[in-house]
């Protein structure tokens, strides 16, 4: 038997399972050396050739063997496919037909969209005249070839005045190099592409009211290997939102569990500075999550924290909301970092008194920005009915799929405090939590359609990630427990890149620090624990003698409060600390200069040089009545004030630092601590 297989773009992707289990099956393969190559499932002896007559010369000899001839199918019936029926119909050798998905099936699956709704044109080796193709209409999906790419078609709407169209490109789809670039005409006819590619060129939102998704019974894609890549390819998707509170944590950690849960390997980074979300993500799943941070790791730092990135899928959880950056503008947002680094958006909505005026919100959301990444939505709190009523109300009016929705569950209710969620330790019956929101996403999110929507790695960083780690030659002791719990994986990790060993200690429940060369008092909640923390006298007694002796210390927020002489708890009452620095650190009704802000120092100290400047996060609603004065701190906004104790030893304040952003601080940190190991 002779089977004729289509591979669409030629990916193995783009098989169906009766492909699949040709292949499996066949003795002998024809094709084009690249197709063949894409064919890992099968060892049956190949034969590189595409020309019809060539291939029935193979196959007329033998015409009982079971024999596959794989083509690409996105130029008409699989182009030589067709000369080559008629050459096994005239000798009367008996084949069968079996087609693949093609490439446009493929980018609409990517982009979340339906093919079927959207006219098709070829431009794969023929004339064709974009312009007016788009002028009729409607929105125009165009399959490119030879010397026409995506970019001269765009080029040519440009130049008719229609560059600004919106259009999504797509090349080597489901091949490992797969690329999906989003924007205008304009902004497309300036790029370059790879000759086979498919671009969708949109003149008004499609209808999606016809839309056969749904998701309380969450049908499977009948071809699965569609929505979903090749086992070498890493997938990123960020989960945003219009703003906090509309479950964003829950719902990253409740799919992490769910993909999970399918066998996916999966991973999870945050946005911004937040360091109690990164824990919930973390004990999902017993990996480091770890933050994106454009203002404190700059561009080359997030790049290289996406390089980081070993397993199959990475799921971004935003901050606030999608648009929310810096002093009143989009600068170091969500949307900055998704359009920057190309990872697709869905959104996470708590519907709540509102249907098309919900359909308005997110359409402006959608339009507020170009070019926008917000590729879909899911229901948070959302009950089956309204869900229903929902869906395709928001479908039909801002053309985004809705993906589905998370009931009401007590499980998905986690109690806040004044820094955000409790810590994981904190959560009661954690694990039983997560593991019933992944089952319930499950049942009610489309899973499938997700992956499909998600980006691959290849399209938004080429900084390489090193594993590296120099050979530990100094211990630095590092805080943790309940009290001091707020640390970025990737500044731990800066500094074992640089040489040093980790070790870890309670100053809650151990008696004295351990041996080391440096310290590393992070932030948390010292506040909540003052009691505990004081009457372990022979901790502070430790590190107060340690740091008195030119132990090289970074001492960060709640580290910082550690190291003064009083700290007031959350009930009012004033406890003994470490005394190292003066000041008594007392609690307020509000944050104290939350947000971003640029430290200036004015003469070299541990971790800083003069003249630099550094980028810091502050989030505390404790005070201090000596916040030092050796650094001057500025906010974008303009706003100034004096902090910081420095010394050629120790940093200590308020701010926190990223370790692992464009200056050595890390690398600073563990040479001060070689230092005080050769004394």
């Amino acid at each position: 038997m002779v089977t004729l297989i289509g591979m669409g773009p030629g990916g193995p992707g783009s098989l169906t399972e009766e492909a699949v289990r040709a292949l499996e099956g066949a003795e002998l393969l024809i094709g084009a050396r690249r197709l063949l190559s894409a064919v890992r499932i099968s060892t049956a002896e190949r034969i590189p050739e595409y020309r019809p007559e060539a291939v029935f010369d193979v196959i007329r000899p033998a015409p009982d063997r079971n024999i596959c001839v794989i083509y690409s199918g996105d130029t008409g019936f699989y182009s030589g496919a067709a000369k080559l029926i008629t050459l096994l119909e005239q000798k009367g050798i008996p084949f069968r037909v079996v087609p693949g998905l093609s490439s446009v099936q493929i980018f609409a699956a990517r982009l979340g969209l339906s093919w079927q709704d959207w006219r098709l044109c070829s431009a794969h080796g023929i004339s064709l005249d974009p312009v007016r193709e788009v002028l009729k209409g409607g929105d125009v999906f165009f399959l490119t070839g030879g010397n026409t790419t995506p970019a001269t078609l765009c080029r040519a709407l440009a130049d008719a005045g229609l560059g600004g169209l919106s259009a999504a490109a797509g090349e080597e789809l489901s091949y490992p190099g797969e690329r999906i670039r989003r924007g205008t005409a304009a902004e497309l006819a300036g790029e370059h592409f790879a000759p086979l590619s498919v671009l969708l060129v949109r003149r008004a939102a499609p209808d999606r009211g016809k839309s056969d998704h749904k998701a309380a019974g969450c049908e499977r894609a009948v071809h699965k290997t569609a929505a979903d890549p090749g086992k070498g390819d890493k997938q990123r998707l960020m989960i945003s939102a219009m703003g906090s509170g509309s479950g964003k944590t829950v719902l990253t950690c409740g799919l992490l569990e769910a993909l999970t849960e399918r066998g996916l390997s999966c991973e999870a980074f945050k946005c911004g500075p937040d360091y109690i979300d990164p824990m919930f993500h973390t004990r999902v799943l017993g990996v480091p999550s770890r933050n994106l941070d454009l203002f404190l790791q700059g561009y080359e730092g997030v790049r290289r924290s996406l390089a980081s990135q070993r397993r199959r899928v990475a799921l971004i959880e935003g901050a606030m909301g999608f648009y929310d950056g810096v002093s009143g503008t989009t600068d170091m947002s969500a949307w900055e970092l998704a359009k920057t680094q190309r990872i697709p958006a869905v959104l996470a909505v708590r519907p709540s008194g509102s249907s098309v005026t919900l359909a308005a919100q997110l359409k402006g959301v959608l339009d507020f920005r170009a070019p926008s990444p917000v590729v879909g939505v899911i229901l948070t709190a959302c009950r089956p009915a309204l869900y229903d009523h929902l869906r395709p109300i928001l479908e039909r009016e801002t053309g985004l799929p809705v993906l589905g929705y998370l009931p009401p569950m007590e499980e998905a209710a986690i109690e806040s405090r004044h820094l955000g969620l409790l810590t994981v330790e904190e959560v009661e019956d954690f694990k039983a939590r997560f593991q019933a929101v992944g089952e319930q996403i499950e049942k009610t999110v489309d899973i499938d359609r997700l992956l499909s929507l998600a980006g691959g790695s290849e399209n938004i960083s080429k900084v390489a990630a090193s594993d590296e780690k120099s050979e530990p030659d100094c211990t630095i002791a590092v805080a943790r427990d309940e009290a001091f719990c707020f640390y970025y994986a990737d500044s731990l990790d800066a500094l074992e890149r640089a040489g040093a060993k980790l070790v870890f200690f309670s100053p809650l429940r151990d008696k004295k620090l351990p041996p080391c060369e440096g310290l590393y008092l992070g932030g948390g909640y010292p506040e909540l624990y003052a009691g505990e923390l004081s009457e372990n006298s022979s901790m502070r007694k430790s590190i107060a003698a340690a740091v008195r002796g030119g132990l090289p210390t970074v001492a960060e927020c709640g580290g910082f409060l550690y190291l003064q002489e009083i700290l007031e708890s959350s009930d009012g009452i004033s406890y003994p600390m470490a005394g190292v620095l003066p000041g008594r650190g007392f609690r307020t009704d509000r944050l104290q200069r939350f947000g971003y802000a640029y430290l200036a120092a004015e003469t070299d100290s541990l971790l800083f040089r003069a003249g630099e400047r550094i980028p810091v996060h502050e989030f505390h609603y404790w005070e201090s009545t000596e916040n030092g004065s050796d650094l001057a701190a500025e906010k974008p906004d303009g706003r100034k004030w004096r902090c910081g104790f420095t010394s050629p030893t120790l940093y200590a304040g308020f701010p926190h630092l990223s370790l692992s952003g464009s200056l050595p601080l890390a690398e600073r940190l563990v040479m001060a601590a070689r230092k005080e190991g050769s004394l």
